[in-house]
């Protein structure tokens, strides 16, 4: 079973570098993801959910800092509303 996925494969499913994602970690929280006992980073697919959202909004000039804390639910609202579904 799928323990998580690394910040490589979700770095490549969303189109976010990993660098970028890190960043978004660290300075907003925009997802905590799980980490394994090494410290690495362990992304689930909610996570990986998110990361696509906040990406698509920030494509459509979203500040990450304006969007980032946003609850799951007014993501997907805003994400409904402006990208589709």
């Amino acid at each position: 079973m799928n323990k998580g996925f690394s910040i490589q494969f979700v770095a490549k499913i969303t189109g976010i570098n990993a660098h970028t994602i890190r960043a978004w970690e660290k300075r907003y929280q925009a997802v905590v993801p799980d980490r394994s006992e090494t410290g690495k980073r362990l992304y689930n697919q909610d996570n990986v959910e998110r990361l696509k959202r906040l990406n698509e909004l920030v494509k459509l000039g979203n500040s990450i800092s304006d969007i980032a804390n946003l609850e799951d639910e007014n993501l997907e609202e805003m994400y409904v509303k402006y990208v589709g579904n």
